[in-house]
């Protein structure tokens, strides 16, 4: 298994369901044009970053590389329109019988019902390249993390026979795989995708506790690095601890703080404060989604070659290691997920 071909496709998928219904996650065009418009977008940001600020707007209409991403564009506003007029198509029907006019919970109505004159495509792609890359990083990273530690397996898998077993497969049930939970903050604790979460302007000057001064208009980022500190975590802050955050939230009145999705100054995956990630609790339940269904269903190891993987920095971004590799086999599930209450 090819971490970056074949994971991806999945968190693609599932984002999908929410952001465009049921038949829209099935759309292999769309899918496609979405995938495609996201390679070549990243390879343009970094062709356009060499060019002069003041040149941008001009020299965007020559380069090749804008080029092919209008054409990706307007690919993914031919697949998107296929759904908008069918949607369309049903809504005219039901006026004109007199019925109902049936309504779909998805990105694509939500738009549509913030602004009717937004572009369904632009919106879609939009969403695709904030969720779908940073939450496969994460999955990825984690699937890695757990083979790293493989008596994680049957921890994990007890928690998620036990609690959906119970439960169902509800947002509630979610909240209660802490120890998943924890793995997935640890892993990202270790491994964030930026090494730079948070970058602001300062709106007037700003006096620090050790005498230092941001003035007005300047700009400042923070260091993810100190989330390996000892300072913060202790001696073992290097070292990966599965339930180093499922200890954090049983430590009287610490709950919040041990959660994937809260942020503080020790732990900036998701950057802190008001601008802190929106999505953070959509991109959580669907990954623990996505966990349920790996573990239940496979086994997975590091492939031989692959045993230590390292993450590189890459400017501001830390960049998993492309040559890693899994060895994957079935498994029979105790728990059919897909016979779930939802």
């Amino acid at each position: 298994m090819i971490p970056t071909r074949d994971i991806l496709p999945a968190v693609t998928r599932v984002s999908t369901r929410v952001f465009m219904g049921e038949e829209g996650c099935r759309d292999a065009r769309w899918l496609k044009a979405s995938a495609a418009y996201a390679e070549v977008g990243f390879q343009t940001v970094d062709e356009l970053r060499t060019w002069p600020r003041f040149l941008r707007p001009w020299v965007h209409w020559y380069l090749p590389s804008c080029n092919r991403l209008r054409a990706r564009l307007d690919e993914a506003r031919s697949a998107i329109q296929v759904h908008i007029d069918k949607r369309n198509a049903l809504k005219a029907a039901a006026i004109a019988k007199g019925e109902p006019v049936p309504k779909f919970d998805d990105a694509i109505e939500w738009a549509v019902m913030e602004d009717p004159r937004s572009d369904p495509a632009v919106t879609q792609i939009v969403l695709s390249l904030v969720a779908i890359h940073t939450t496969t990083d994460l999955v990825q990273q984690t699937m890695m993390r757990i083979a790293q530690n493989p008596e994680l397996f049957g921890a994990l898998r007890e928690e998620v026979i036990r609690v959906l077993g119970a439960q169902g497969l509800k947002k509630t049930a979610l909240y209660e795989l802490k120890l998943m939970d924890s793995v997935l903050k640890e892993t990202q604790r270790l491994k964030p995708v930026l090494l730079t979460p948070m970058r602001r302007q300062a709106t007037q000057d700003i006096k620090l506790s050790d005498g230092t001064t941001i003035r007005k208009g300047q700009k400042v980022i923070t260091d993810a690095t100190h989330m390996w500190s000892a300072a913060h975590y202790g001696a073992d802050a290097g070292q990966f601890d599965g339930a180093r955050f499922l200890r954090l939230r049983q430590a009287g009145g610490r709950e919040r703080q041990g959660q994937l999705v809260s942020t503080s100054a020790e732990h900036l995956g998701f950057g802190h404060g008001h601008y802190a990630c929106p999505g953070r609790f959509f991109a959580a339940n669907e990954i623990k989604i996505l966990l349920c269904h790996l573990l239940l269903k496979y086994d997975w190891e590091l492939a031989p070659g692959s045993e230590h993987p390292r993450a590189t920095p890459n400017g501001f971004f830390i960049v998993g290691d492309p040559s890693t590799r899994f060895r994957v086999r079935r498994r029979r599930e105790e728990l059919d997920l897909a016979a779930l209450e939802a």
